[in-house]
Formats: structure tokens, C-alpha cells, sequence
């Protein structure tokens, strides 16, 4: 197991297996954190492995971090300097929205599973991030916190155009507008999580799938991922993608 102050991470086979830390641990982590993150995700996309887990520590994704997080952001964005004839801000969020808009960008083209295990509480607006991954698992005691209306949230993780495609618009829209927790039950049903496990089994279940798909061949895990995002576009052009070997179009 390999550690910076914000990951640790491993190769187990075709999976390479990446584990976040808690927020008490992640006051050291900096830019070169951030880089080394990336170096482990680029170097599994060039090696092409065969799936991708994420392994979240209780309290990563939980509202008192995405808090604390947001405040430095605050005060980051308050201390840089003033530019142009109106003294606006230097956009300090803009590139962190740049950086999330990045990672959500490698997860959802990634050609390979990726498996995200959660567990402890989640800020539902940090499940951008999971929504993005092919399969969630949570612990049976997980909360989801619903702030929406009450916290002016982490811009750029894309959960409305996740939940919109999971649930439809209308129950998206109801879901977001009530604020209040979602249970680990409740995220099943609504398929926010594709499994629960007791606790302390979550990354057992999890590393048990990432076995199950690693045993498949790399052609068939792509074509896969590669189908399923391509669903997600219009018509003609899953058809290409998937290559069904027709023109869609109408003929005379």
C-alpha cells in the first residue's frame, strides 16, 4: 500500500485499488497529493487495468468535511487578490469547479468498472462523484444528508444531471427540494446505491465484485462501459458506438 497525505492506493491484479482518508488526516494534503492522485488514475487508464475501486473512509464525503473544505475555499477566494476595473476576485472556485469537472470527466468516459465504496455519512451533493462510478455499495448505516436548500453546496459535481437520469425529472426534483436525510435503505430503493452491507463489510463486498469483473477479459469490460455511456447520448449515436452495423437514419 502506497500513502501520500490524501490517498493510499495499491495493485491488486488487473484492480488498482485507491483508498481516501479521513478528514482529520487530509490537513497535510497538498497540490502534489492531488498529483499523485492523478498519477494513479493515469497510470491505470495507460496500463489498462481492468477495474477501479474507491475505497471512501467514513467521514470523507460527510457535511462537517465538505464544510471545512468549502470554508477554506471561502476564505482562499477572500484573500486572493483583486483584478480588473470592477475588483473582481481572482476565481480561486472557478478552478477548483475546473478540477471537479476533470475527475468527473475520467469517471464517467473511464472504458473499465469502477466500484465506490462508501460508508458514515455523505453530503448528498458530494454524490455527483459516486453517481458517476458503474457500481455503489454502502454501509447499512449510511446517511445521506439532504442541504441543498440549506448550505450553498459544492458547485460542479453534476449530481442534478445524474439524479435526473436515475430518477426521472420530476422525482429528482422532489427529492432535492425536501430537505432532510436519506437512509441507507431508502438511497437503495431509489437506486442511488446498487448494495448495502453490514457494517464492516463494505470493502469485503466491494474487492469481492472488483474479483468477479477482473476475471472477465478487457475487450468485454469496455465494450461495456463503452455501451452504457454511449446510452446516454442520442440515439444514432449509441447505435455507432455500440456498432450495431447499420445507419440508423430513415431511407427513402
Amino acid at each position: 500500500m502506497t500513502d501520500t497525505a490524501q490517498v493510499r492506493y495499491e495493485q491488486d491484479g488487473d484492480i488498482t485499488i485507491i483508498e481516501t482518508l479521513p478528514l482529520e488526516d487530509l490537513e497535510a494534503a497538498g497540490p502534489r497529493d492531488l498529483d499523485a492522485l492523478w498519477d494513479v488514475l493515469y497510470e491505470f487508464r495507460r496500463e489498462k487495468r481492468k477495474v477501479l475501486v474507491l475505497d471512501l473512509a467514513a467521514g470523507h464525503l460527510a457535511p462537517a468535511s465538505v464544510d471545512h473544505l468549502w470554508a477554506k475555499a471561502q476564505v482562499a477566494l477572500e484573500q486572493s487578490p483583486r483584478v480588473g476595473t470592477r475588483n473582481r476576485p481572482v476565481p480561486v472556485l472557478a478552478r477548483a469547479q475546473k478540477a471537479l469537472r476533470e475527475l468527473l470527466e475520467y469517471f464517467h468516459g473511464l472504458e473499465a468498472p469502477s466500484l465506490v465504496a462508501m460508508r458514515g455519512d455523505i453530503d448528498l451533493d458530494m454524490m455527483g462523484f459516486a453517481l458517476a462510478c458503474s457500481h455503489r455499495t454502502c454501509c447499512e448505516d449510511t446517511v445521506f444528508h439532504n442541504r441543498v436548500l440549506d448550505t450553498p453546496g459544492v458547485p460542479g459535481t453534476a449530481l442534478v444531471w445524474y439524479l435526473t437520469r436515475c430518477l426521472g425529472r420530476s422525482r429528482a426534483q422532489a427529492l432535492l427540494l425536501e430537505s432532510g436525510t436519506i437512509t441507507a435503505s431508502d438511497a437503495l430503493e431509489l437506486g442511488l446505491v446498487d448494495a448495502t452491507t453490514p457494517r464492516g463489510g463494505t470493502s469485503e463486498y466491494v474487492m469481492s465484485l472488483a474479483r468477479r469483473l477482473a476475471e472477465q477479459t478487457q475487450d468485454a469490460l469496455g465494450s461495456a462501459c463503452r455501451a452504457f455511456a454511449a446510452s446516454e447520448r442520442d440515439f444514432a449515436s449509441y447505435l455507432q458506438e455500440i456498432g450495431v452495423g447499420f445507419d440508423p437514419a430513415p431511407r427513402d
